[in-house]
């Protein structure tokens, strides 16, 4: 397989203003109190995921995306609420396990393709593992909310 042209595409250029303009936005927001750096992470990563070359594309990756990183994402505030009430190591590792298991199972549900069903798994482990405590609930909060963000700038980008 010949690899393509290293050459910068409209689709680049539409996925890094995109991308930019989801920065500033959060940027403004996190001054005024309303956002953090994970916002804008989320954000920009839901952004580049859902860039596609026309606006039907990018519109259904956006959904697609939401959708997984939205079971990941609420399975993972489940899973981080049992742990926080439950609090024994061993059982939170269980947890974990039966969240993949649950993400991944719900994800093929909604007849999403393997990969996005990974995707969700990310969002459930980001969610389960990337902070402790109750920080971890306003996360996976802020992980759905930024991914909404990132997903309209991508498609508006499009239009």
């Amino acid at each position: 397989m010949e690899p393509k042209n290293a050459k910068l595409e409209e689709l680049d250029l539409r996925m890094i203003s995109a991308v930019g303009i989801c920065l500033l936005l959060l940027y403004v927001l996190q001054k005024v109190g309303l956002s953090n750096f994970y916002n804008a992470l989320v954000a920009a990563i839901a952004t580049l995921f859902c860039t596609q070359y026309t606006k039907h594309e990018s519109i259904q990756a956006g959904k697609t995306r939401f959708t997984v990183i939205s079971i990941g994402g609420l399975l993972g505030l489940i899973v981080a609420a049992l742990d926080n009430i439950i609090n024994k190591q061993l059982a939170f590792f269980a947890l974990i396990l039966i969240g993949i298991l649950m993400t991944l199972f719900i994800c093929k549900l909604t007849k999403a393709l393997y990969i996005h069903c990974k995707i969700g798994c990310v969002g459930f482990l980001v969610v389960s593992l990337a902070l402790s405590g109750t920080m971890r609930i306003d996360y996976g909060i802020s992980l759905i909310v930024s991914t909404i963000i990132g997903d309209r700038k991508s498609t508006r980008l499009n239009s």
